[in-house]
């Protein structure tokens, strides 16, 4: 449940995002909520992490993303609607938020980060609500067995799919920095060192998959400064305080938190950064509506993203940092099948009858409903804490 003060923050936010585009102050948004300015400024700020005034700055340029990509308007339209008086000063503001200029963005399949504007809602309700003490490992689709080995090549093929400005944002926590020592557990085919390599941290990447990390070893031919090693996350044996920086990117569910929370403690260095990172396609989206139906036709036991969910939950360290995101990806009707096909509840658990199955049906299903190319927009969860 919120407390007071959070429910009154939800409101503000709720009011700002109704009237975005409307002269809003301190004093006005202050009066909705029945708070002195100074209350209104700390609170929101306490609740959601950042001003009102950059709140309101991040919303209408995410905003005006959409209206670029989605309503096909012009820029100069755009930056008027969002407050700007010059394209000149909305395209300095755009590139900073996402990395590209509008028209850029507008013309093409670049993928951004979009703020997601309810942000207080995954800081103050049970999704990030602590649970102290609670080290029993999460039950998968209730204890299938699933093989992300059989997944390889298409995960290898298909998986890359991360925008450039999600590595910007990990860089720019200290993941990957050179001079550092980075850890990246359940690394899969290597896809986030691969994505940070070039800026020159020493990096160790681990997995228990013999067949991930062999496709992983030749996408990464030629970078030196990524190292890979087959072994349990559990089964850590580093000297103590070797690392920078640990990630654990789309697995740290997996884990079992008995076994490895305490080395993590024992593995990071003071001031290291530890981050677990979430992806999500919406699952409101018609064609990931689709194909979740298919999968679970044919595969019951699968619980899609439960098992994630559940982890977000959970915090193991003390003084977590939250950030949510939403990124819209490019798909062909091929890619979009290949990266169902490499999923767990697919490739990595159906046996070959099931798996004919989804892929004779799941091609048809594209081919009949949905045009060659389309995007899907993904949310984006990072938690991190720092030693």
């Amino acid at each position: 449940m919120f407390s007071e003060k959070e429910e009154k923050v939800y409101e503000l936010q709720k009011f700002i995002l109704s009237h975005l585009y409307e002269k809003l102050t301190l004093e006005n948004l202050a009066v909705q909520v029945g708070l002195s300015e100074w209350q209104c400024y700390r609170n929101f700020k306490e609740a959601a992490g950042i001003s009102i005034a950059d709140y309101i700055r991040r919303a209408r340029l995410s905003e005006a993303a959409r209206k670029l990509r989605e309503e096909q308007k012009k820029v100069l339209d755009v930056a008027l609607e969002a407050g700007y008086d010059s394209t000149d000063g909305f395209q300095r503001a755009f590139f900073t938020e996402f990395g590209c200029n509008p028209a850029e963005y507008e013309k093409s399949d670049i993928s951004i980060l979009s703020y997601v504007p309810y942000d207080i809602k995954y800081r103050s309700k049970d999704l990030y609500k602590a649970e102290s003490g609670r080290l029993d490992k999460i039950q998968v689709d209730n204890g299938k067995v699933f093989d992300f080995g059989k997944t390889a090549e298409y995960y290898g093929r298909f998986r890359d799919i991360y925008p450039q400005s999600l590595f910007d944002k990990l860089y720019s926590l200290g993941i990957g920095n050179a001079g550092t020592k980075w850890l990246d557990l359940g690394t899969g085919t290597g896809v986030f060192p691969r994505n940070l390599y070039q800026y020159g941290a020493d990096i160790t990447a681990t997995d228990i998959s013999e067949e991930q990390l062999e496709i992983a070893r030749n996408l990464s031919l030629g970078l030196d400064n990524i190292h890979y090693e087959k072994v349990a996350a559990e089964e850590l044996n580093f000297p103590e305080h070797s690392f920078d920086a640990i990630t654990a990117c789309q697995c740290f569910w997996y884990f079992n938190p008995e076994l490895v929370v305490p080395k993590i403690k024992s593995l990071i260095k003071k001031g290291g950064v530890f981050l677990k990172l979430y992806i999500s396609y919406l699952k409101e989206e018609p064609v990931t509506q689709d194909s979740n139906a298919l999968i679970k036709k044919i595969n019951p036991s699968w619980h899609g993203a439960a098992s994630a969910l559940e982890d977000l939950r959970r915090h193991y360290f003390e003084e977590p940092q939250l950030e949510t995101f939403i990124t819209e990806i490019p798909f062909t009707r091929q890619s979009w099948h290949g990266r169902m096909l490499a999923s767990r509840g697919v490739m990595a658990s159906m046996n070959e009858e099931e798996l004919l199955q989804f892929d004779k049906e799941h091609r048809t299903m594209l081919e009949e409903k949905y045009p060659e190319k389309f995007s899907i927009k993904h949310k984006i969860f990072l938690t991190w804490y720092r030693f």
